[in-house]
């Protein structure tokens, strides 16, 4: 977009004086008191250098930074509509904006390799956005304006954030040998949250996209039959365990239990694998493809 193009979306995300300037080409602000230093957007492009946005109450808004390949892939399904998004045009990065009914802060979540999945940026936090060029010399652009989207509390937004950076971690451990497995396991813990069938064949039929799972109508099927079958013969949180391990389980299970809003503080596996999950343990089985109800 053209920076008068960039100045209407500006205006329409917020007429406020909640824009900084920004070093060129990096994310840094030229101010150090840049909290309490913002500028109206017209006056900050005029300087023609990096531009910024104070995030949460300044400016009542919010920003979902993806940070991975699987978090931007994922997004569209899982996060409620933003007023806006940009990205560098590349698959591995984007940002969606939301305005704001109540705010909140900073909220980052990693991988096993401490790797950021996605962020929610909020009070104290500012983002470089378009027409700014980030420090790999790629110019930002916005690539959707929603008008008529409505404000969500920061609560709300944190819950759907938690949902994507579970199944972003996911997406990322989709790997070939047991890929049936976790579609059982990961359906199954699913529907044990209370989450819809058709929510995760959208997320299950959009990893096997990301990862390039050739048996898609397997993965497919798997949710298909776990939504079906009792709940008590469902497979859930020892599958997950058993296919990624008891770190990455137990990260993706406290990330459910963020998106359903409970605050779940040093969990314990016993107590989510007999408590919540009412698990059917798997592991004693050589060949976990043939488990079947009985």
């Amino acid at each position: 977009m053209s920076n008068l193009t960039s100045l209407h979306v500006l205006k329409q995300l917020c007429d406020q004086d909640a824009y900084l300037e920004l070093y060129p080409k990096t994310k840094q602000p030229v101010t150090t008191d840049w909290p309490k230093n913002g500028e109206l957007a017209s006056v900050a492009l005029k300087k023609g250098n990096n531009i910024g946005l104070i995030l949460g109450s300044r400016s009542g808004l919010l920003d979902v930074d993806l940070d991975c390949r699987e978090a931007k892939s994922l997004a569209d399904i899982i996060l409620p509509l933003p007023i806006a998004t940009f990205d560098r045009g590349t698959s591995d990065s984007g940002h969606y904006i939301y305005k704001a009914k109540v705010t909140g802060p900073r909220k980052s979540f990693t991988a096993a390799d401490k790797s950021t999945l996605v962020e929610l940026r909020g009070d104290g936090s500012q983002t470089m956005i378009p027409p700014s060029v980030h420090p790999n010399g790629i110019q930002l652009a916005f690539t959707s304006l929603n008008e008529e989207t409505f404000p969500v509390a920061y609560d709300e937004l944190l819950t759907a954030v938690n949902l994507l950076a579970a199944c972003s971690e996911l997406a990322q451990n989709w790997q070939e040998g047991f890929r049936h497995e976790l579609a059982l396991s990961f359906s199954g813990f699913a529907r044990k949250h209370g989450l819809e069938s058709d929510l995760i064949m959208q997320i299950v039929r959009r990893i096997c996209q990301i990862a390039n799972d050739p048996e898609v109508e397997d993965r497919l099927n798997a949710v298909r039959t776990t939504f079906d079958r009792p709940l008590k013969n469902v497979i859930g949180f020892s599958g997950l365990s058993d296919c990624l391990g008891e770190a990455v389980a137990k990260r993706i299970a406290d990330r459910f239990a963020g998106h359903l809003g409970q605050a779940i503080k040093g969990t314990d596996l016993a107590t989510i694998q007999h408590n919540i999950d009412g698990v059917v343990n798997y592991g004693q089985f050589s060949d976990k493809a043939n488990v079947t109800e009985a």
